[in-house]
C-alpha cells in the first residue's frame, strides 16, 4: 500500500610535478630544505607568500600533469633544459643547464603513501607538491589570474572558522597562483520576501548568477534544493553539503552539480543491501514489543522529502530486498509544503504530526515489523508519538541527512520506547569528539587555540562548508591551472583518492563512474541511550557504530552485531 501525505514544516536550524623529477631538481629542493636559503620567487603569482612549509623530504612529485603552462611540456616551469657550448677547437657538446630555482615556501607537503594533500584527512586527494608558470589568467565566469570567487551562503556557520577555513584551503592546496575568496554576498531578494518559497530560492539563484562567481555553496534556510538547481541551470558551480539529489538529479545539471553526500538513490541501495545481510529473513527482535519481536521481519518504508526536491525513488531500495527474498508491504510519501507566509510554529507540527500518524498507520495496517525511514529530521519528530498513541512498536531504521548525529535524535527522536530498536545507516564520516573533527583541525591548523567545541548546531554548519570546500578545492587543484567547470568536472571523475585506512572511519570518497556525488560507503549504527556520546556537550546517549564502512557491492554478510557488546562511539 503506498500513501502520499503532504505537511507543512519549515525547518530553523541543520540544514587534490607528478611523476619523478630529474635527480638534479630532487637534489636542489632537499638542499634548500636544509639550508633554509630562499632563492627569489619564479615570475609566478606566489600562493602563499606568508606560509613558511617545513620540507621533511623531497616531494616526489615535481613535474605536474598539469602544468602545461609557459615553463616547459608538462614540468609546469621546472624543466630542464639544454644549451650547446664548445668543447674543443671543431667540436661541441650538450650540457644540461641548470632547473629555475624551486621558491621552497610555495611546496606543499605530501602526507602518507599514496600521498594526499592534508594530513588529518583522508578523504583528502591526491598530493600536487608544486607547480610553476603561467596560470592563463582568466579562464572561466568568477575566474582570475589571482582569485577564484565562491558565494558563501552559509550565514548558521562560525564566521571566523569560515575565514580561518579560506585561509586553510588556500595555504594547503595548489590553486596555480590562484586564492579562493569566499563572498559571502549573493542573499537575492529581501527575507521579508513572502512568496512561494522554492520560486524565492530560485530568484536568489538568479540574482547570484548575475555577481560572476565561479561557485556557489548549499545555504542555509529553506528548499535550498530549488535554489541549488537554479544556481547550476545559471552555470554557477554549485556543491551542496545536504544529501538534497539523486544520480539522475545531479547528472541532468552536469558538470555544474555536485554534493558531498552520495546521491539519495545511491543510500537507498546501500540501504537496502545492509537490511538484506543484517536483518531479513529473521525476527524483528529489536523491537520493543514480545509480540512483534516474535514474528519474521516484515519491511515497510517512510520517505520524507522537502518541497522543492525531486521525491527519492525507492526502486533501488525494493530491488535490493528483492534479492534477499523480502520487499517493501507499504510504503509512505510524505512530502513537506514548506512556505515564508509567517504559519505557526503549532499549526506547522500539527500537520507534520496528522502525516507522520497517518504515514505510521499505513505500517501498522500493513503488519511492518521494520520501518525503513529515509527521514528528514524536522519531519521525523512526530513519527515516535504517533507510534505510541497507535501502541505500535517496530523496530527503526533511519537513513538520511544528518540521522547519524546524536543532536538529531535527542531533538527530534525524543522517545524512549521507539528508541528501543532504532537502527542506522551513516553516509558522513562518524562523530568524534569536536577537537578531533577535520574542522576544528584545520582550524587549528591557522589559528592556534580557536575552536568550534561547544555549539554542536554551529559546529555542524561549519562542518558542511569544510566538507563542501573540500570537494570544491580538490576539483580545482585536479583541473590544473586552465580551470572550467568542463575542466573541473573532468579531474575530479578521473580522479583516484587515496582513500587510505583510518582507525576513526571518515568513509572512502571519489567520482568514478561518473558521479557527482563524493562520499561512497556506509556503516551500520544502533543508539544507545546509556552510552556516552563522544561530544562532551551532549552527555549520554549516542550512536554505536558496528563493523566497518562497506559498500553495496562488499557488504559482509550478516548478522550484525546490534545492540549487545560495547557500544564503539
Amino acid at each position: 500500500m503506498t500513501g502520499v501525505i503532504r505537511a507543512n514544516r519549515s525547518p530553523k536550524g541543520p540544514a587534490a610535478v607528478y611523476a619523478t623529477a630529474t635527480a638534479a631538481i630532487l637534489v636542489l629542493l632537499a638542499s634548500l630544505a636544509l639550508t633554509a636559503r630562499q632563492p627569489p620567487p619564479p615570475a609566478i603569482a606566489e600562493l602563499t607568500p606568508e606560509a613558511q612549509h617545513q620540507i621533511r623530504q623531497a616531494p616526489n612529485q615535481l613535474n605536474s600533469k598539469f602544468g602545461s603552462a609557459n615553463g616547459g611540456p608538462g614540468a609546469g616551469g621546472l624543466a630542464p633544459t639544454t644549451t650547446t657550448q664548445p668543447a674543443a677547437a671543431g667540436s661541441t657538446t650538450t650540457v644540461a643547464a641548470a632547473p629555475p630555482p624551486i621558491y621552497v615556501p610555495a611546496v606543499h607537503q605530501c602526507y602518507g603513501n599514496p600521498p594526499r594533500q592534508i594530513s588529518f584527512d583522508t578523504q583528502s586527494p591526491p598530493c600536487i607538491a608544486y607547480w610553476a608558470g603561467n596560470n592563463g589568467g582568466a579562464t572561466t565566469r568568477g575566474v582570475t589570474g589571482n582569485e577564484i570567487k565562491v558565494a558563501l551562503l552559509s550565514n548558521g556557520a562560525d564566521q571566523r572558522a569560515v575565514a580561518d577555513l579560506q585561509t586553510f584551503f588556500n595555504r594547503t592546496f595548489e590553486f596555480y597562483g590562484r586564492q579562493l575568496h569566499l563572498d559571502p554576498g549573493g542573499q537575492g531578494p529581501s527575507s521579508s520576501y513572502s512568496g512561494d518559497e522554492c520560486t524565492y530560492q530560485r530568484s536568489v539563484a538568479d540574482e547570484l548568477a548575475a555577481e560572476d562567481d565561479f561557485a556557489t555553496t548549499d545555504p542555509d534556510g529553506q528548499t535550498p534544493a530549488c535554489f541549488l538547481d537554479e544556481a547550476a541551470a545559471d552555470h554557477v558551480v554549485t556543491v551542496a553539503g545536504f544529501q538534497w539529489f539523486g544520480a539522475a538529479g545531479l547528472a541532468n545539471r552536469s558538470p555544474y552539480l555536485w554534493q558531498y553526500q552520495m546521491g539519495q538513490d545511491q543510500e537507498m541501495a546501500l540501504a537496502g543491501r545492509a537490511i538484506c545481510a543484517d536483518l531479513a529473513g529473521r525476527p524483528a527482535s529489536y523491537s520493543p514489543s514480545a509480540a512483534t519481536a516474535s514474528k519474521p521481519r516484515k519491511f515497510g518504508a517512510i520517505i520524507q522529502y522537502y518541497a522543492g526536491q525531486a521525491p527519492p525513488s525507492v526502486d533501488l531500495l525494493r530491488s535490493q530486498l528483492g534479492q534477499c527474498g523480502s520487499g517493501l508491504a507499504a510504503t509512505s510519501m510524505i512530502e513537506s509544503q514548506q512556505t515564508t507566509n509567517g504559519a505557526s510554529l503549532a499549526q506547522d507540527y500539527a500537520q507534520v504530526y496528522t502525516a507522520d500518524k497517518q504515514a505510521v498507520l499505513n505500517m501498522q495496517t500493513g503488519g511492518v515489523t521494520t520501518v525503513f525511514c529515509w527521514c528528514q529530521v524536522f519531519m521525523e519528530d512526530a513519527l515516535g508519538p504517533a507510534a505510541d498513541a497507535q501502541f505500535y512498536d517496530p523496530e527503526w531504521v533511519v537513513v538520511g541527512p544528518q540521522q547519524d548525529l546524536d543532536i538529531t535524535i535527542k531533538a527530534f527522536w525524543a522517545d524512549a520506547a521507539q528508541e528501543h530498536g532504532l537502527m542506522g545507516l551513516t553516509v558522513d564520516p562518524r562523530q568524534v569528539p569536536y577537537v578531533e573533527t577535520t574542522l576544528n583541525q584545520a582550524i587549528a591548523a591557522v589559528d592556534p587555540g580557536y575552536e568550534i567545541d561547544t555549539d554542536e548546531a554551529t559546529w555542524l554548519h561549519t562542518q558542511d562548508v569544510y566538507w563542501m570546500l573540500l570537494l570544491l578545492a580538490s576539483g580545482i587543484q585536479m583541473a590544473g591551472p586552465d580551470l572550467t567547470p568542463a575542466t573541473f568536472e573532468h579531474a575530479l571523475q578521473t580522479t583516484t583518492f587515496p582513500n587510505p585506512y583510518s582507525p576513526q572511519m571518515e568513509g572512502a570518497v571519489g567520482f568514478a563512474g561518473g558521479s557527482f556525488s563524493m562520499t561512497t560507503d556506509a556503516d551500520l549504527m544502533w543508539w544507545s541511550a546509556a552510552a556516552a556520546s563522544p561530544l562532551p556537550d551532549e552527555g549520554v546517549g549516542t550512536w554505536c557504530y558496528v563493523d566497518g564502512r562497506y559498500t553495496a557491492s562488499n557488504w559482509p554478510p550478516g548478522p550484525a552485531s546490534l545492540f549487545s557488546g560495547r557500544c564503539d562511539a
